[in-house]
C-alpha cells in the first residue's frame, strides 16, 4: 500500500497543551487505485530527551470522497462548506491506541480533495508557503520567551503553578539568609560588647 508521512513543526511551551499550527499538507494520490484510502493524524508530545509520546491518533476514511471525486465532482470538501462553517473544519477527537474510548484531546481539521486538474488551476503552498491561499494560514500565535521578563518566560516554561512555588522558595531563601545575617550581626555585637566590659 502507498503510504506517505508529514509532519507538522513543533509547538513549543503550548499553555494549557493548546497547540496551534496553521498547517497545509499535499498529498496527491490516485482514487481509482487505492483500496480503503485513509489518513492518520498523529499527535505527540515532544521530548528533548528519550521517544515521543503518543498523545492520540484519529483514522479519517478518504473512501466516500474519493467516490464523489469518481462521479464527476472537482471538488470534496470534509466536512461540508456552509455558512455556519465557511473554513469548511470539523474537530476530531484524539483516542491514545491503547485507550480508544476516551480522546485524550480534539484536532481541528479542515480538508478537501481536488482532481488533478482542479488542482493545477488553484495551486497551494505546503505548510504556509506561497501560494499561501484556499484558505490563507497565518502564522500561528504562539508563546515567546522574553527575558526582560524573567518570571513570565519561566511561568511559559514550568507553568504558572511552579513559578508560583519557586517565587516561595527564593523568598524563603531571602528569608532565611537575612535572619541568619542579623543572628550572626547580633551575636558578633554581644561579643564586642561583652569582650570590651
Amino acid at each position: 500500500p502507498q503510504e506517505e508521512v508529514k509532519k507538522t513543526d513543533i509547538h513549543f511551551f503550548a499553555p494549557n497543551g493548546r497547540g496551534s499550527f496553521n498547517w497545509r499538507m499535499r498529498f496527491c494520490f490516485d482514487c481509482t487505485t487505492l483500496r480503503n484510502p485513509r489518513l492518520i493524524f498523529q499527535a505527540y508530545d515532544h521530548d528533548v530527551i528519550g521517544t515521543h509520546d503518543n498523545i492520540g491518533e484519529y483514522t479519517l476514511s478518504l473512501t466516500k470522497m474519493c467516490r464523489k471525486i469518481q462521479k464527476g465532482a472537482t471538488e470534496v470538501n470534509n466536512p461540508i462548506m456552509t455558512p455556519w462553517n465557511p473554513m469548511a473544519t470539523k474537530w476530531l477527537p484524539m483516542n491514545h491506541p491503547s485507550n480508544k474510548d476516551e480522546p485524550n484531546g480534539k484536532l481541528l481539521v479542515g480538508m478537501t480533495m481536488l482532481t488533478e486538474e482542479r488542482a493545477e488551476r488553484s495551486p497551494v503552498g505546503e505548510a504556509r508557503e506561497e501560494p499561501n491561499q484556499d484558505p490563507k494560514l497565518p502564522p500561528p500565535e504562539r508563546l515567546k520567551l522574553d527575558f526582560r521578563h524573567p518570571f513570565d518566560s519561566l511561568s511559559t516554561v514550568l507553568g504558572p503553578g511552579r513559578v508560583k512555588q519557586l517565587k516561595y522558595a527564593i523568598l524563603c531563601v531571602c528569608c532565611c539568609f537575612f535572619v541568619g545575617m542579623f543572628v550572626l550581626l547580633t551575636s558578633q555585637q554581644l561579643f564586642v560588647g561583652a569582650l570590651g566590659r
